[in-house]
């Protein structure tokens, strides 16, 4: 414990640092493995304590840490836990990039990414499903497929009119003037306007406005914020509920398409 107190001090010298928290359950989670399950030793001697731990017993950390679902967290954890051992004795092991782990335990970081991409899935369904049931939950819905389908900012969601539908709600304008054009709609998308087409009166101008104005007004860009807000009450302690905004959106696309898909620019 002491020796910890050290290293923060020496590194994070505000007591408030977030980053100390990070580091501090880290190590804690590790070493708490690595004496009671994986039976190493601990002597007051740091060169003899710290120079003999292995990356077979991180490695052996990941494969039976709940916690460690991606890649990304089997490097920051390495690099925490990497940070203080260095700081304690030379251990070559530890010495390294965290690409060498990081290939050790690719099996089981590729397995638990595909397990966490279907539940991702599933967890959308469930979103879908939420807004449905809201007021509104059809232009809502919309709304919510439109952000994730094409990462469109709130603006330009509100401003949306009928005539930025193609034929037979097959396409749907994208961007403003001489850089617009018309992007063909997934399926699921599709039907959804379809719906709130079906719902219009003759004279709506805007998609998104609701049926008191006539659909003569657009919906306000705070309407858009209140539909993401609703789907942290899904479940307050599961954070993928609670990361929904038009930036976030945006970037998860960006990383599809650019570095997932390998898209060109």
């Amino acid at each position: 414990m002491e020796k910890f107190r050290l290293f923060k001090n020496t590194f994070f010298p505000s007591a408030k640092c977030n980053s100390w928290d990070v580091y501090w359950s880290c190590n804690k989670r590790f070493f708490a493995y690595y004496t009671l399950q994986y039976k190493g030793s601990y002597s007051d001697d740091a060169k003899s304590c710290y120079e003999n731990i292995t990356l077979n017993a991180y490695e052996e950390y990941i494969r039976k840490s709940s916690n460690i679902k991606t890649a990304n967290t089997a490097k920051n954890q390495f690099f925490y836990i990497k940070s203080f051992i260095l700081s304690r004795a030379h251990n070559k092991n530890f010495d390294i990039g965290s690409g060498v782990i990081l290939k050790r335990c690719e099996d089981i970081l590729i397995e638990r990414d595909r397990a966490m991409k279907t539940a991702d899935i599933k967890k959308i369904v469930r979103i879908i499903k939420h807004i449905e049931r809201q007021r509104n939950g059809v232009r809502n819905k919309a709304v919510f497929l439109i952000l994730l389908c094409f990462g469109m900012e709130r603006r330009r969601i509100c401003e949306l009119r009928w005539s930025d539908i193609g034929d037979n709600c097959q396409t749907i304008k994208i961007g403003n003037g001489n850089n617009s054009r018309f992007m063909v709609m997934p399926a699921i998308l599709r039907n959804s306007i379809r719906e709130l087409l079906a719902m219009k009166t003759n004279n709506a101008e805007y998609i998104f406005g609701n049926s008191r104005t006539q659909w003569l007004k657009p919906l306000p860009e705070g309407g858009i914020n209140g539909i993401l807000e609703s789907i942290k009450n899904i479940d307050r302690e599961d954070r993928f509920y609670n990361n929904f905004s038009p930036a976030n959106f945006r970037k998860w696309l960006f990383r599809f398409m650019f570095l997932e898909n390998k898209l060109p620019l």
